[in-house]
């Protein structure tokens, strides 16, 4: 429907409604619901606890990036298998780094 009247022409050939097709374009790239961002700070909200709350905000989006990323691969906690990259990083350098 709106591609039929945003191509309607006056007699000098230019579109006749210019500002509608911007209006158009607008109004259909929103989102049309607000679900991802809830999802999110419902996220957040289970992360960012009254016990956790001097996370840093890299960590929350490390976090949240992370729980993402195994949701969306079906990954849980006794699936989730860790190869030699994963435990690289548990050592006492980074671990304990900076705190002496």
């Amino acid at each position: 429907m709106w591609k039929r009247i945003l191509n309607f022409k006056d007699f000098n050939d230019e579109k006749k409604f210019p500002i509608l097709e911007l209006l158009v374009e607008v109004v259909l790239s929103l989102p049309h619901s607000n679900a991802e961002a809830e999802r999110i700070f419902s996220i957040v909200s289970d992360i960012k606890i009254k016990k956790r709350n001097r996370l840093s905000n890299d960590t929350i989006s490390a976090i949240c990036k992370v729980r993402s990323y195994f949701q969306s691969e079906n990954i849980n906690c006794i699936s989730f298998e860790p190869d030699q990259r994963h435990l690289e990083f548990h050592n006492t350098q980074n671990l304990y780094s900076g705190h002496h």
